[in-house]
């Protein structure tokens, strides 16, 4: 979108990307994990080539 406005420097911003909507916050159904990742189960850990 930049290079277009870079281009067509005519054209407005707010014209190409229209209306959004914006939506209330809900809770996820997912856990949260604390403190980050675990790296000690994963399979990539020990990953080389």
């Amino acid at each position: 979108m930049l290079s277009l406005l870079e281009q067509n420097p005519n054209l407005d911003w707010k014209d190409l990307i229209g209306t959004v909507e914006v939506e209330e916050d809900r809770p996820s159904d997912f856990e949260e994990i604390e403190g980050g990742a675990d790296d000690t189960d994963s399979e990539l850990t020990n990953f080389t080539l």
